[in-house]
């Protein structure tokens, strides 16, 4: 069966030696979803003047030694491209996983072998491959399964390909804002707790919502106002509402740098899992606060 629909977010994952992509959108009647597409990483390595048989050899051979395990070819095949405005015959060279391209394309490299398209990150070289333009209108080939880490629906694409350059109309926006506490002018996560967190978002029906939510209790006649017990409710209210709400963007002011990293500085103290990604994985930060990115799957 065919699904069109609009990739907003892009993550591969490695699961029995197979290279997935995962592709986060909305499908065209407006359902959040997640296409499973394979996609087999590969550089490009020059053949010229060089014996293509001890050249098989030594990909047979060669493997690297690295952190998420050994990294080395998996299979080749010779292709013709245009190099500076001539058309040359070259090896597609495939890997076991990403990260494997620049290692092996290094070890070539220092054997005097010229490697190309060997820095390009694989996300990028995905939609590169694919042809894809995120935000647009995509159709996937496949059916529809069973992945146990995600919060949204899956399919299972056999082929992906741009449908249309028609860009979706109509996104799910959440803003996010907190207020801390200090006794003096500073930024200290580890000891100042949050005080509230706000929310105001906008839904695909243009219809708004607000909510602030605090541990600090006074009187007051706002309908937008709850109260929770402590901060630790604090934080599992904070990450029920945005995983309820189900944003397509979550926005704020210096959120990266500010808001986020304060959370999950706060959330590990409490030891409280801020699970908020499609796939259910954390809330991820840069290793330095104000400095940083942070991250949330699909």
């Amino acid at each position: 069966m065919d699904l069109h629909f609009y990739p907003l977010d892009f993550d591969y994952k490695i699961k029995d030696g197979k290279i997935l992509v995962y592709l986060y959108g909305r499908s065209d009647n407006g359902q959040k979803i997640c296409v499973i597409h394979p996609h087999q990483p590969f550089f490009y390595a020059n053949i010229e003047n060089i014996d293509t048989n001890a050249f098989a050899e030594k990909l047979k051979n060669l493997k690297v030694e690295a952190p998420d395990g050994p990294a080395y070819a998996t299979s080749w095949e010779e292709v013709e491209k245009e190099l500076i405005g001539k058309k040359k015959k070259i090896w597609k060279i495939y890997t076991n996983y990403p990260k494997a391209v620049p290692l092996i394309s290094k070890e070539l490299q220092a054997a005097g072998i010229e490697c190309y398209e060997k820095d390009i990150l694989f996300i990028h070289r995905y939609l590169r491959d694919m042809g894809i333009t995120p935000m647009t209108l995509v159709k996937a080939t496949g059916s529809y399964g069973k992945e146990e880490s995600l919060r949204i629906p899956a399919f299972f694409a056999e082929k992906v390909e741009q449908e249309s350059k028609e860009v979706i109309q109509k996104l799910r926006i959440l803003a996010i804002d907190i207020e801390t506490y200090a006794e003096r002018k500073e930024i200290n996560p580890a000891k100042n707790p949050i005080l509230m967190i706000g929310f105001y978002g906008i839904d695909e029906q243009g219809i708004e919502f607000r909510k602030v939510i605090t541990w600090r209790r006074f009187e007051h006649k706002l309908d937008y106002l709850e109260t929770v017990s402590d901060e630790v409710d604090l934080l599992n209210r904070c990450k029920d509402i945005i995983i309820n709400y189900d944003p397509d963007i979550i926005t704020g002011y210096f959120s990266d740098g500010f808001d986020f990293p304060y959370i999950k500085a706060r959330a590990q103290k409490y030891n409280v899992p801020f699970d908020i990604g499609m796939d259910k994985s954390e809330l991820m930060v840069g290793s330095r606060m104000r400095d940083g990115e942070c991250k949330i799957k699909g």
